[in-house]
């Protein structure tokens, strides 16, 4: 086995970060050239000095680098992501960055109340440090010196902003980069690595020359982070189940992993535009998720629901977290190679959050009776859930993929709040295949109605206010 791919398992990223800075500062010709492909209008020769970082002040690699007709101090910020996708920042740490700048008023509160992606975070915090009059935390006297004198309009021509990742497709380029900051063009230049290993095959010394690092280093980089088998499947059919069980399997490589999850979570963006277009309505917003972790094999799931307020006894949850707002609708999830489900379910909108209390109670379904028996809140709550769901959806379509030997089967979390009715997911070739999928569920959904939904949302909650 390569060695850098047996070493670079526990931590992709911290670890192609700190090679990359490894070979910048031990290569120059490699950092220049990095520098010029990054950068406009600068020559290889006007290069002077270039001083790599890896993990420093939250920056993945900082490349600092002088030119000979400036003295100032120039830097690249590279954002290096391998498997995971953008953070978020959260209203608290994004209300301290902005605390003391002057800023337009529309501007100001159409990121002050809100989670900020990385991306706009990291922009903003060297705005919001060279407004301040703070340092940046460089450990070097003379770059601090330069970074303060800068101005806001000059953080552009001073500072460049890469994403570096496996593989670079530009119609996924919106749902790679969530940047929402409509006042200010999205500096993010998208670079993958297939331009990292040319980079650094172009610089390095004739094959007999280089050190075994070398060699592993970049040998990695062409088989695992480069497209390798489904970038001419990908661009024509996007997503398949065939696709998805190798990717389960681990039978593709990094990068085309990567694909395949921008081809999902393209895919549930158009998937999101046209369910909003027929199934909006005012009383019970609608979200579209794609999320790549989880189980305990990476695995995915899209999914639709409605995001509905429920007025519930304190009783019913077992710490400080209520259900005051919940999740109705349906998804696909599949952790496992040719273990998909296709799932109605119910859950608390905070579902992480919140827990199902354990308490013993008579059993609240036969009031009146003198035989009640003892059941606990959680059984309780199965049980109310699991009739919601099967009178608040409609399921012509379900029984339609099933055998005779197959059942809809419930599902109820032992300790969280998520209820579902499940059926295997059918094969699909195609992102059509995939999509037309949720539709037909969703046109079984609207076969009830949402007058239907709220008299059974009202039902529920009478259940649970008994407790």
């Amino acid at each position: 086995m390569n060695f850098f791919k047996a070493v670079s398992s526990y931590n992709q990223e911290r670890f192609h970060s700190e090679v990359l800075c490894w070979l910048m500062n031990t290569n120059v010709d490699f950092a220049k050239s990095w520098i010029i492909d990054c950068c406009e209008n600068i020559e290889i020769e006007d290069i002077e000095i270039v001083k790599c970082y890896s993990e420093i002040k939250q920056v993945d690699i900082l490349i600092a680098y002088k030119i000979k007709a400036d003295a100032h101090w120039y830097w690249i910020h590279v954002e290096n992501k391998i498997k995971a996708n953008e953070g978020d920042a959260s209203v608290s740490r994004v209300s301290k960055l902005l605390n003391g700048i002057s800023l337009n008023f529309e501007f100001y509160y159409s990121v002050i109340n809100r989670n900020l992606s990385q991306t706009e975070y990291y922009y903003l915090r060297v705005c919001s440090k060279i407004e301040k009059g703070e340092a940046f935390g460089f450990y070097n006297e003379e770059m601090e010196t330069d970074f303060k004198s800068l101005r806001i309009e000059e953080v552009c021509k001073y500072w460049t902003f890469i994403y570096l990742r496996p593989v670079n497709q530009e119609e996924y380029r919106n749902i790679v980069i969530n940047w929402n900051i409509n006042e200010i063009i999205n500096p993010w230049i998208i670079k993958d690595y297939s331009e990292v290993a040319k980079l650094l095959e172009s610089t390095l010394p004739s094959d007999g020359q280089r050190s075994v690092y070398e060699k592993d280093y970049l040998e990695l980089v062409k088989t695992e982070l480069s497209p390798f088998k489904l970038m001419d499947l990908l661009h024509f059919n996007r997503i398949s189940s065939k696709v998805v069980d190798a990717y389960l399997s681990d039978e593709l490589n990094i990068s085309d992993g990567i694909l395949l999850l921008d081809a999902f979570k393209y895919t549930s963006k158009i998937l999101k535009e046209k369910l909003d277009l027929v199934g909006s309505n005012d009383q019970f917003p609608t979200e579209v998720n794609f999320i790549t972790d989880t189980g305990n094999n990476n695995g995915i799931l899209v999914e639709f629901f409605f995001k509905v307020k429920l007025k519930t006894s304190s009783k019913l949850t077992s710490n400080k977290h209520n259900m005051d707002l919940v999740r109705i609708g349906f998804q696909y999830e599949q952790n496992e190679p040719k273990k998909g489900r296709l799932k109605y379910y119910f859950a608390a909108y905070n579902y992480d959050d919140v827990k199902i209390s354990n308490k013993k109670i008579d059993d609240l379904s036969t009031p009146g009776n003198k035989e009640r028996h003892s059941t606990t809140i959680k059984d309780f709550y199965r049980d109310s859930v699991k009739k919601f769901l099967f009178e608040s959806f409609g399921y012509d379509y379900l029984l339609t993929l099933i055998t005779s030997e197959q059942n809809i089967s419930f599902n109820g979390n032992k300790t969280k709040t998520f209820c579902s009715l499940s059926i295997p997911m059918p094969d699909y070739r195609n992102e059509d295949e995939f999509c037309r999928i949720f539709f037909c569920v969703f046109e079984d959904f609207y076969k009830k109605s949402f007058e239907n939904l709220k008299i059974q949302i009202n039902q529920l909650q009478n259940e649970f206010m008994k407790l």
